[in-house]
């Protein structure tokens, strides 16, 4: 037998870096440097013994070398690198070990959780159900390690959408792990933490956080504040803010576990892009495109690094620097970054899921906004089916593909297709989230709209209230989505000739855009369109004037030359200052000191 002194060192060296279980954490773990400086010798010692005559004992010592390689590197980010060592260690235990060894499971269930992580959910539930046979027949079915199976298991499943089995799986686990440990251990909280993600997903957000903040509670009792956990806890309560409209909330907590990832991990980790795509979100919601353009493609450049090609997280991250595109105007890299996303589903084995459904509702988008509206639709209308066969008829998501639907047939003037599809999404919204929903005062505000079109001004205005209500019991008073409900109203009181209401709740409306986002925002400058119309009403030209020149020159700052709006903007400014007291001037020459002079000529 050949010596092996170089290989009990190599093994001690890898025992103090690596953990021999996922989720175990171990300083050094983390520590990339040092983790990388020993990675090399590891990997030469076990490719050399793994070709050598080695005693048994030495056997297993190769194979579990080449097992925490595959743990290391999933820590350090380099998926491909992992999943490879994880192989060679299956490779090695088909050639020395039985299936019912201990180690056995070990592998099984590390190349399940490496599958999950890469979204291929279907394989990850075969090597799950794997692990799980040997496990019962080495343990017994209340043995510890059972609970972080069914935790896999559920965890597969909730990828999938199938909440109800995956809720089954973790209510499982929580079983074993009370009954074990009690309800204050890490093994526990991590059960909380799965069941607050589908409470999440289901948009039963109070449920959520209450899960999140149990979870939270125990881990802070047993791990440091900048711990990976912790910053994991930090970034899905972010993400259930975000959801209830409080971007400020959600934006500090993101913050925050960006600021123990980026320590922990680096910059250049996908964990770390992930949360880095995350707030991108944020700043894209808020109008601040470019920025969150720049953040998405950082995220990208790091994620495409770290995985192949057809990796979902890929896919992800195309399609939210789509969606960015067409908040740009900008419609052919949109559908480029959208379609590219797209192919990468397709060659997926979980291809009908909610991401592809995602995918398919940014397509569509784009299309609405290029007023091709039988291709949007075509789009919507996949996005639905899939909707409905991963999630059911009542779920939220279901609900809001229902509302894009009627979107399209608002705009094509078919006003009582718009009002039957808004009445489905109505209907499952009432029923899941509850008639005091944000969600759900958004179809009362679409279907106001509706009756706008059909000069049914009080029926619209009784829906439009009926949002208003909702919007300030939950949001309050200085919220962004109290100040649509603002601008509907002073709509319906434009048309209806009453200009001083419609000012009044136009004014409303902008004094909170201005507030919450600021003087250059595509959205503040809605606002100064939209004022400018009452005043053309009541030929007040240079005031209107003033208000559309604002509007022009704010897009502009944002980026969004090409942005349909943009347009239109200018053809109303052209028009106004025709009506103007500056109509015997040159227009250019007016709107260049315009530009120079801003903003000093605001009021």
């Amino acid at each position: 037998m050949i010596k092996t002194y170089w290989l009990d060192l190599c093994f001690d060296m890898m025992e103090d870096y690596v953990p021999k279980d996922v989720g175990e954490y171990n300083e050094g773990y983390h520590h990339r440097e040092r983790f990388n400086r020993i990675a090399s010798h590891i990997e030469i010692a076990a490719n050399f013994f793994a070709t050598a005559h080695c005693e048994k004992s030495a056997q297993e010592r190769i194979i579990y070398m080449f097992l925490y390689l595959g743990i290391g590197y999933s820590a350090v980010g380099d998926y491909i690198k992992s999943m490879a060592y994880k192989t060679n260690a299956l490779r090695l235990q088909e050639k020395y070990l039985d299936d019912s060894h201990p180690l056995t499971a070990t592998i099984y269930m590390n190349i399940a959780t490496a599958y999950n992580d890469e979204g291929h959910h279907a394989k990850a539930l075969e090597w799950y159900r794997k692990v799980l046979t040997i496990v019962e027949s080495l343990y017994g079915e209340q043995h510890i390690d059972i609970a972080r199976i069914y935790n896999g298991i559920g965890r597969a499943h909730y990828h999938r959408a199938e909440y109800d089995t995956a809720f089954g799986y973790h209510n499982r686990a929580l079983m074993i792990n009370e009954e074990a440990y009690g309800e204050k251990h890490l093994d526990t909280a991590t059960t909380y933490f799965y069941i607050a993600d589908i409470y999440s997903d289901r948009g039963k957000y109070s449920e959520a956080l209450d899960y999140y903040f149990k979870c939270l509670s125990i881990r802070e009792e047993f791990l440091d504040a900048e711990h990976p956990t912790m910053a994991t806890t930090y970034n899905n309560i972010a993400s259930v803010f975000n959801a209830q409209g409080k971007e400020n909330e959600s934006l500090d907590w993101y913050k925050k576990a960006l600021a123990v990832f980026t320590k922990v991990y680096g910059s250049d980790h996908p964990r770390t892009a992930r949360l880095i795509g995350n707030i991108a979100g944020i700043l894209r919601d808020k109008g601040k495109y470019l920025e969150s353009l720049q953040l998405y493609i950082k995220s990208l450049v790091t994620i495409e690094k770290s995985y192949d090609g057809n990796h979902p997280d890929i896919a992800m991250t195309l399609c939210n620097i789509g969606s960015v595109y067409n908040r740009l105007g900008h419609y052919d890299e949109a559908l480029e970054c959208l379609n590219e996303a797209l192919t990468i589903y397709e060659n997926s084995t979980d291809f009908e899921s909610r991401v592809s459904a995602l995918i398919y509702t940014n397509i569509a988008s784009v299309y609405r906004s290029k007023r091709e509206y039988n291709k949007a639709l075509g789009f919507f209308q996949k996005a639905l089916n899939i909707n409905k066969k991963v999630f059911g008829e009542e779920h939220p998501r279901t609900a809001l593909a229902y509302n894009n639907i009627a979107v399209i047939y608002y705009w094509q003037k078919q006003y009582e297709s718009a009002l039957q599809y808004y009445e489905k999404s109505l209907l499952i919204r009432e029923k899941v989230l509850g008639t005091d929903h944000p969600d759900t005062a958004m179809v009362y505000n679409n279907k106001a709209t509706v009756y706008y079109e059909l000069k049914e001004y009080d029926t619209a205005l009784d829906w439009h209230y009926k949002a208003l209500v909702v919007c300030e019991n939950h949001f309050g008073y200085d919220h962004i989505t109290t100040a649509l409900s603002y601008n509907n109203i002073a709509a319906v009181f434009q048309e209806q000739g009453k200009f001083e209401d419609a000012l009044e709740w136009y004014n409303k409306a902008l004094i909170i855009k201005e507030k919450i986002l600021g003087f250059e925002h595509p959205d503040t400058a809605l606002m100064y369109n939209n004022k400018a119309t009452v005043y053309l009403k009541t030929k007040e030209y240079d005031k209107a004037l003033n208000l559309i020149c604002r509007a022009v020159i704010v897009m502009s700052i944002c980026g969004l030359e090409k942005h349909p709006d943009m347009e239109k903007y200018t053809d109303s400014m052209c028009d106004c200052y025709e009506l103007s007291s500056n109509k015997d001037s040159d227009f250019t020459s007016w709107f260049e000191d315009r530009v120079e002079t801003y903003p000093h000529w605001c009021t």
